[in-house]
C-alpha cells in the first residue's frame, strides 16, 4: 500500500490516508490526512515522553558529551534520575556524528522498546508502514525505537535492509516473519 509521489519521488504509505474536501475561497481543494488503523496493540504504540524534561536532558547529553571518558558520573547519574534508565558516557561520546541533539535526548527518554515474539503480520505491516513514513518525515528517534522493536521481536539484526529494500509493505512483512521463523 505505497504510493509515490511523481514530484518527489518518495513513497509514502497510503493505507490509512484520507482524502479530505476543504472549502478554499470557493475552490474545492483535496488534501490527504494520514489516519492510523487501530490494528496494533497497545504495548506496540510509541510511547509517551515528558516533553518537560527534554531541556534537562538535553543538557545533561551536552555535558556528558563534552567531558573526558570515565568523568561524568554525576551527570550520568542525574540522568538515570531524569530516564530511569543507566547510561554510560560512551553511549553519548561524539553523538553528532550520527545523530542530533533532540532525536538523542527523545530516544534516551524514551522506554525501551518491548519483546513481542507474537507480531501479527498486520501489525508488522503498520510497523514497517511507520518506520518509512517516520524515515520520510525525519523522526528519527520513532524510526529507531520502532526497528529496536522488531530486531528484538523478530530476533533478526538486519529489520532495516528489509524496510529499506523498496518493496511492498506486505511483501516486506511476509519476509520478516519466513526470515524470523
Amino acid at each position: 500500500d505505497l504510493s509515490s509521489n511523481a514530484r518527489s519521488g518518495l513513497r509514502v504509505p497510503c493505507s490509512g490516508l484520507v482524502l479530505a474536501n476543504l472549502q478554499n475561497s470557493g475552490k474545492v481543494k483535496k488534501t490527504l490526512r494520514f489516519q492510523r488503523r487501530r490494528t496494533m496493540r497497545k504495548a506496540l504504540e510509541f510511547p509517551r515522553i515528558d516533553e518537560g524534561k527534554l531541556d534537562a536532558v538535553e543538557a545533561l547529553i551536552a555535558a556528558i558529551a563534552d567531558k573526558e571518558p570515565g568523568t561524568a558520573g554525576a551527570e550520568l547519574e542525574d540522568l538515570a534520575a531524569l530516564t530511569g534508565k543507566v547510561h554510560t558516557d560512551v553511549e553519548f561520546a561524539e553523538y553528532w556524528s550520527w545523530t542530533d541533539l533532540d532525536t538523542l535526548a527523545r530516544l534516551t527518554l524514551a522506554p525501551e522498546p518491548p519483546c513481542v515474539p507474537d507480531l501479527s503480520r498486520e501489525e508488522l505491516v503498520e510497523l514497517v508502514e511507520i518506520i518509512q513514513h517516520c524515515s520520510v518525515t525525519g523522526r528519527e528517534w520513532a524510526m529507531r525505537y520502532y526497528t529496536a522493536l522488531l530486531r528484538r521481536s523478530l530476533s533478526l539484526p538486519n529489520v532495516m535492509d528489509f524496510v529499506a529494500s523498496g518493496e511492498d509493505v506486505e511483501v516486506i512483512a511476509e519476509k520478516l516473519l519466513q526470515a524470523a521463523r
